[in-house]
């Protein structure tokens, strides 16, 4: 949700990330954040739960959803020549 969206931005600015974009949308999906620092772009899927008691955020990604976010990502690289 909003929130951790929220925190995930704080999170990326103090560890030196530049919030570039967020809530890409293209017609392979949306990108919640896209940060950069002086070395990388990071293309960033949040995922807020309260607790793990229905499992880790990250188990929470199914594979078609990686599918989308990493063609997602693979269209901004292009729309913006990176």
């Amino acid at each position: 949700g909003e929130y951790g969206e929220i925190v995930a931005a704080r999170y990326l600015r103090k560890h030196g990330y530049i919030i570039v974009e967020g809530n890409y949308h293209c017609k392979f999906g949306e990108i919640d954040i896209v940060a950069e620092d002086k070395k990388y772009v990071v293309f960033v899927e949040v995922k807020t739960r309260s607790s793990i008691i229905c499992g880790l955020p990250v188990e929470q990604v199914r594979d078609d959803q990686k599918k989308n976010l990493i063609a997602a990502a693979n269209a901004y690289i292009k729309k913006n020549n990176i």
